[in-house]
């Protein structure tokens, strides 16, 4: 373990990442074991953060025909999704960037891709999870059984 924290702190000076517990605190890093290639390991927790964060924003945006998710759909106005689908088009710009760093392979690009999503990241965390309480919320208010189920068709 503290191999891989010490090997982390030459790539923060080196490439100006964030710090190490941040991350860890974000992604989980403090789990990675190996210090081989530890730059590509963070990338991909982060590209598992990313597609997880996708995921919900996507369900709101085009719901699979599941009562979950339709449900949900409906209990969101127009307004509201043009909202999701710019934190969604933002965390699927990065997940492009993630790919690219993935397919690329150089340290520097993968660096680049932990500094400049780490940076955004509190940002689209917070307006994730509003998001998140709405749909939440959605499920705390009454809401006639009968009546939703006629709506699923």
């Amino acid at each position: 373990m503290d191999e891989v924290i010490n090997s982390y702190k030459k790539l923060k000076d080196k490439y100006r990442l964030p710090e190490y517990d941040e991350l860890d605190r974000e992604f989980l890093i403090g789990d990675i074991e190996k210090k081989d290639y530890l730059l590509e390991r963070i990338r991909k927790l982060i590209e598992e953060k990313i597609r997880s964060m996708i995921d919900i924003l996507e369900n709101i945006l085009q719901p699979d025909s599941n009562l979950i998710n339709i449900y949900e759909y409906k209990f969101i106005d127009d307004g509201k999704k043009q909202e999701v689908y710019k934190i969604f088009k933002k965390f699927v710009m990065y997940l492009r960037l993630c790919e690219e760093a993935s397919i690329l392979k150089q340290e520097q690009k993968t660096a680049e891709f932990i500094s400049k999503f780490y940076s955004d990241y509190s940002h689209l965390k917070k307006e994730t999870v509003s998001i998140v309480r709405l749909l939440k919320e959605s499920w705390e208010k009454e809401s006639n059984i009968k009546e939703e189920l006629n709506y699923l068709g």
